[in-house]
């Protein structure tokens, strides 16, 4: 049996529209949130790398 619920059809946007959607799209903030995200991910990767080293220096090989 199906669901009620019927799903929606795309409606294309226009070049206008696009344009319009451009426009209004602030690039410094988009770039200003993309670095504050990789300098996260860059600051995890180097904390999780230097705590890895510093297991592997106080490993014992037998």
């Amino acid at each position: 049996m199906k669901s009620g619920t019927k799903r929606k059809k795309k409606k294309p946007i226009s070049p206008k529209d696009l344009q319009k959607l451009w426009e209004d799209v602030d690039l410094a903030h988009v770039w200003t949130q993309l670095v504050q995200n990789v300098s996260k991910d860059v600051d995890a990767y180097e904390h999780a790398r230097a705590k890895s080293r510093e297991a592997a220096a106080h490993q014992v090989l037998l």
